[in-house]
């Protein structure tokens, strides 16, 4: 935390006045900051993720910070940073987040540090991690919606179906026609998409991108046809759309067939 803290005030905060300058729409000096609230919200295989929550004298806002160790950590996190600025470039969709700040940083005591990696960006505010989560009969029906503000709680009605057509179609949406690039390495058990269901449409954002190019052996340059490009893409978004883990670390599940429906009418929506 002490790390996060050093991160955000590096260079006396002036990169991250500027960042904030454009988030509230009025100037920020590293004076009118009164205090920086910093909390632990998760620890995944590669990084952790902390929130950002700034207040200033005109108001305050939330950001998140992804903090990679280890050498291969902090080497995927750089790609991701990559990833997600070149989709913000090509695409300009509001379903990824911005990256905002990045730096490597000295990360614990005076004589024991260790070189870690930092990426800033927003926060999706309002939206939560979802699981599917099977019934007593085992079945994968259910989708369980980690809201911890206001409770955990199984969706109802057509939330799921939603969901997974609103996945798909962001899926689809970010796949380039002419490269065949596409985004590889998303997992419904590490919590990759997240939902907001207080909003009429139900919406869904993407929270990172861990790799962006097409799937093996089958790019424009191996001599591949658009559309075989775009079948592959297609059956691969139906088979991953289905898996999932109880919870997001226990037993593989498999979504029904109503997964496949959903994910199919997203994909053509796209």
């Amino acid at each position: 935390l002490d790390a996060v803290r050093d991160f955000v005030l590096q260079q006396g905060a002036k990169p991250f006045c500027r960042i904030l300058s454009n988030r509230l729409s009025t100037p920020v000096q590293p004076g009118d900051i009164q205090e920086i609230r910093i909390r632990t919200e998760k620890h995944g295989a590669l990084y952790h993720v902390a929130s950002v929550e700034p207040v200033t004298k005109t108001g305050s806002c939330k950001l998140a910070v992804s903090t990679a160790v280890s050498p291969r950590a902090r080497a995927c996190l750089a790609r991701e940073e990559e990833c997600l600025v070149d989709l913000g470039r090509r695409f300009g969709l509001c379903y990824l987040p911005t990256p905002l700040l990045s730096a490597e940083v000295s990360c614990g005591a005076s004589g024991t540090a260790q070189p870690a990696r930092m990426l800033l960006v927003e926060w999706f505010e309002g939206f939560h991690e979802w699981h599917l989560s099977g019934d007593t009969q085992g079945n994968p029906e259910r989708v369980h919606l980690w809201d911890s503000t206001g409770g955990y709680r199984f969706a109802t009605n057509a939330v799921p179906r939603t969901l997974f057509h609103e996945i798909a179609r962001i899926l689809t949406l970010c796949y380039d026609m002419g490269t065949f690039e596409q985004i590889l390495s998303w997992h419904h058990a590490a919590g990759d998409f997240v939902v907001c269901t207080s909003k009429t449409p139900l919406q869904v954002r993407l929270t990172t991108v861990r790799d962006y190019q097409p799937l093996p052996g089958l790019s424009p340059e191996a001599g591949i046809q658009p559309l075989v490009a775009l079948v592959y893409f297609f059956l691969n978004l139906l088979v991953r759309m289905r898996l999932d883990r109880h919870e997001g670390v226990g037993e593989l599940l498999w979504a029904g067939e109503w997964a496949v429906r959903s994910a199919v009418t997203g994909f053509f929506d796209a």
